[in-house]
């Protein structure tokens, strides 16, 4: 006859193998996690500019704001019709503000050779553009297409100035094509941000080779009348950049 202890271990024994086996199952079916970035695969090389090539200003840019309804890790799909999806498991490899931010320096800092500066310290003897992003919409429509509307806003600062800068703001508005799958619609976000930072390169490419305005010389004034106010020489207007 079996001994109960020996019995009573063995039936333990046989609940814990069963409970294995249906943590295993959980496991097993639950999907992995994807994740995607929208800075491409040629981020993952470092650009060194040459003394040389390397441009007679720096950039900083600020993180995106971004609408509330995709300001989150998962992707969000639009179905049409006032429908949209979070797609759990397919996930922005960083806050979106973020990602775009990226995205943005990354071409910026390659095609215009400077650097980014932003929440880093800087000597004071080159202008810096300030690059601010404000995402209206950021669409993704599965195997069709992806958008992006965004108002961005160039300031140039200067502190061996203390005229303020000038500023130009516009917007831009992409759309691409895509096939399916998650990659496309990376790809395809990627692809519309690359466009939108060709253009704001091109304003501070213009905004830098605009002569500089100097500080009016000081004017003497002649003697108010009575009841005239004294005569104030103008500051000369920034100089006006087309949006692309």
């Amino acid at each position: 006859m079996m001994p109960i202890q020996s019995t009573r271990l063995r039936t333990l024994a046989a609940y814990a193998v069963s409970a294995a086996a249906l943590l295993l199952a959980g496991c097993a079916a639950t999907p992995p996690d994807h994740f995607y970035t929208l800075s491409g695969r040629e981020g993952a090389t470092i650009y060194h500019p040459s003394a040389a090539e390397a441009a007679p200003f720096y950039i900083e840019v600020t993180d995106a704001t971004i609408p509330d309804d995709v300001a989150r890790e998962q992707m969000v799909l639009d179905l049409g019709d006032g429908r949209v999806t979070v797609v759990e498991h397919q996930r922005w490899i960083g806050p979106l503000s973020t990602e775009i931010s990226h995205s943005v320096s990354d071409y910026l800092t390659r095609s215009l050779h400077t650097i980014d500066v932003f929440r880093s310290s800087y000597p004071s003897h080159l202008p810096v553009y300030r690059v601010s992003m404000n995402v209206r919409r950021f669409v993704s429509v599965p195997s069709q297409s992806t958008a992006i509307d965004m108002v961005w806003t160039v300031r140039r600062s200067d502190s061996q100035n203390s005229q303020d800068g000038a500023v130009v703001t516009c917007r831009s508005v992409v759309s691409e094509q895509i096939g399916s799958g998650y990659d496309a619609i990376a790809q395809g976000h990627r692809r519309g941000l690359q466009q939108i930072a060709a253009d704001i390169g091109g304003v501070i490419t213009t905004l830098n080779d605009a002569p500089s305005m100097p500080a009016p010389a000081a004017k003497p004034t002649a003697p108010a009348g009575k009841g005239k106010p004294p005569v104030v020489a103008a500051m000369p207007a920034p100089p006006m950049v087309p949006c692309p």
